[in-house]
């Protein structure tokens, strides 16, 4: 580790562990999140906390990350080089990005809440399935 700091140019920050209020304060400060992963099944957290903070993120080249993840983001093969341009690429475009983060986020919580309120219908209906079965009163 002490060889890569010495090699990380010097607007590079290696934080280690910080409290959850600095970890979001940071993210929040940050022109543009990276997260990478050489796992194709992976969806990275940091990209979640980035969409969560409205931050541009810049993602390996996945069909999940793809799917998941499809405003806002610059995605990269995870090469030197590729993840060097990526990065240009994001800063570059960071207020579009931005602006499709933003977006994102709104659908994402879109999404989220119809899954939930579907969900909460289908544990209705098994409580009233159950309740009937017990002879209960069900209601409506």
């Amino acid at each position: 580790m002490d060889s890569l700091r010495r090699l990380a140019p010097p607007n590079v920050v290696f934080t280690g562990f910080v409290p959850d209020e600095d970890y979001v304060g940071m993210m929040k400060a940050c022109d543009v999140v990276v997260d990478l992963s050489t796992r194709e099944d992976c969806l990275v957290c940091g990209a979640y906390e980035a969409v969560a903070a409205g931050r541009p993120i810049v993602l390996s080249n996945s069909p999940i990350n793809r799917t998941y993840f499809s405003q806002g983001v610059v995605y990269t093969d995870n090469t030197p080089d590729g993840i060097a341009e990526s990065i240009r690429c994001a800063l570059t475009h960071r207020r579009r990005l931005e602006a499709e983060i933003r977006l994102l986020r709104t659908d994402l919580a879109a999404d989220f809440d119809c899954r939930i309120e579907a969900l909460s219908a289908i544990l209705r209906r098994l409580s009233a399935s159950q309740k009937q079965r017990r002879g209960g009163e069900v209601e409506g």
